[in-house]
């Protein structure tokens, strides 16, 4: 991806995304200018949360590529964040855009074959027990205990 954001925004984005995917997420730097960067978001273990599914008609492997669930949130941290500026623009398989805010950010596409159809937030694993479990775990911890 490339983006117009700078290397701190990045890195703030990633540390509140990696509060939801349980410390799995990394920023892979490529080149960058005094206007843009080139960035790619990965995951630590392809078994653990946000990792990527990569869907065939002849079955499924992991992958350590960041899933679509993980790129929205992201994305989603970007713009919340102090001063963010708009217009990162995002590179997706065969097709480019220009987000131009939070709106452009949950698109979703097809990826998949006539055989075997899949959409890209369906390619991975983020609807398991592990994104019920971190739900709960916020819950708790914004309840203030009774003593």
């Amino acid at each position: 991806m490339k983006t117009n954001f700078s290397q701190e925004q990045l890195e703030q984005a990633l540390e509140i995304v990696n509060r939801r995917y349980n410390g799995n997420i990394r920023l892979v730097q490529g080149t960058a200018s005094r206007a843009w960067r080139r960035f790619t978001l990965r995951v630590h273990s392809s078994r653990g949360p946000g990792a990527k599914l990569a869907i065939s008609s002849f079955g499924e492997r992991r992958t350590v590529a960041a899933c679509w669930h993980v790129h929205g949130d992201f994305f989603d941290a970007l713009w919340s964040l102090e001063g963010a500026r708009v217009g990162a623009y995002y590179v997706e398989t065969g097709r480019a855009g220009r987000m131009r805010g939070p709106a452009d950010n949950w698109q979703d596409f097809e990826i998949g074959s006539q055989y075997r159809p899949v959409r890209y937030s369906e390619s991975c694993n983020c609807s398991g027990l592990w994104l019920d479990r971190f739900e709960e775990r916020v819950a708790r911890e914004a309840t203030p205990e009774q003593a």
